[in-house]
């Protein structure tokens, strides 16, 4: 009886042992995988990419299901050139039911660059489907367009990003800038100075507070008509809109009153003296234009920006909002209208932080709310 006791006792003390060891090894080879997947995904942050994809890939081995590994290895072939590997990755997440636009933008980039543009282009398709609210992918395909010189396809794939997620600034970027090189920069002013409202203190901040300024001269300035006729993107065959022929009669009212004296040839240029001249010259422009619109625009064409220029207009703080806009292109101006203003100009300050402009997806501004129904 004693034996037999001792004998089951040893029995069971094994499967005890073992049992504990095999959670042990079990505990570990998650504790390696994490670790695996954490090496691969510094290496990534530190463009190692050779040193990622070997750590994603040994992930991987444990675990050959896991999206976030197989994305890592994916955008790590990617970035190493290899785009066939990196789409056949996220071709398996996809058809894993994984449906995150990542996925898709990533296939798509990785289609373009193997030369598939029809490929790329129903990859995004899908993906907005998928993700009606990401104005990412419409990011990419504006890329995708604009890389092989199809610029009004751009235009619009970026327009239509400001529609899918209005409080993302990288299409407002994108606009911007084709914009302020178009036929129809005068929707350039716009999109630059909410992108100016939702991105601060970047460079890409500063390069659009130089382009919004650099626009008004090129809208406002006595030869503007010719020379939009001669910009490099050329504009054609869009639907008629009311915002834009609003802004056409309110620019030839200025124009018949000789408001319309901003000077071409400071474009680019860094004489402090005509800067700030015209920098004057911009802050009554936009009081005027904006007098004139609050006179004759109809309510069809309430916008969030207009809004948002009446909202400083009544507290007075829209000369200073007009003189931080452009605070890193006319620094002396600013500097100098600060220290006159000081506390003014702190108030302000105080004011825009707990009162930024309002866009949300029921409040945006985008040309094609403006076009004829």
């Amino acid at each position: 009886m004693l034996q037999r006791f001792s004998i089951l006792f040893f029995v069971g003390l094994l499967a005890t042992n073992f049992f504990l060891f095999s959670t042990f090894l079990i505990a570990q080879n998650i504790d390696n995988v994490a670790n695996y997947a954490e090496k691969g995904k510094q290496a990534l942050e530190q463009n190692q990419f050779e040193q990622a994809l070997a750590n994603y890939a040994m992930a991987l081995q444990t675990e050959p299901a896991n999206t976030d590994y197989m994305y890592g290895a994916a955008m790590a072939n990617y970035r190493l050139k290899n785009y066939t590997e990196a789409s056949q990755i996220c071709e398996k997440i996809i058809a894993n039911y994984h449906f995150d636009s990542k996925y898709y933008r990533l296939l798509a980039n990785s289609y373009d660059l193997l030369g598939q543009y029809p490929k790329a282009l129903e990859t995004l398709a899908q993906g907005m489907k998928m993700n009606k609210y990401d104005g990412a992918l419409h990011f990419d395909l504006g890329i995708i367009e604009l890389e092989r010189g199809n610029m009004q396809a751009a235009i619009a794939a970026f327009e239509n990003g400001i529609a899918a997620q209005p409080v993302w600034a990288d299409n407002y970027y994108m606009a911007a800038k084709l914009y302020a090189d178009s036929n129809e920069p005068f929707w350039a002013l716009a999109y630059a100075e909410i992108f100016i409202n939702l991105e601060r203190s970047t460079e890409r901040w500063e390069e659009m507070t130089n382009l919004l300024f650099n626009t008004y001269i090129k809208c406002f300035n006595p030869d503007a008509e010719n020379q939009q006729k001669q910009a490099s993107i050329q504009l054609q065959n869009r639907p008629p809109n009311s915002f834009a022929n609003l802004y056409q009669s309110i620019w030839k009212i200025m124009q018949k009153n000789g408001l319309l004296n901003l000077q071409i040839a400071t474009l680019n240029n860094t004489d402090t003296a005509t800067i700030a001249k015209n920098l004057t010259n911009i802050i009554e422009i936009r009081k005027t234009f904006f007098d004139l619109w609050k006179q004759i625009a109809p309510i069809e064409l309430a916008n969030p920006l207009f809004d948002y220029h009446k909202t400083l207009n009544d507290y007075s703080y829209f000369e200073a909002y007009t003189h931080w806009i452009f605070s890193k292109t006319a620094t002396g101006p600013f500097f100098s209208f600060q220290s006159k203003n000081y506390e003014k100009y702190m108030r302000y300050i105080e004011w825009y932080i707990g009162n930024p402009i309002k866009i949300n997806f029921t409040n945006y501004f985008v040309r094609m709310n403006f076009e004829a129904k």
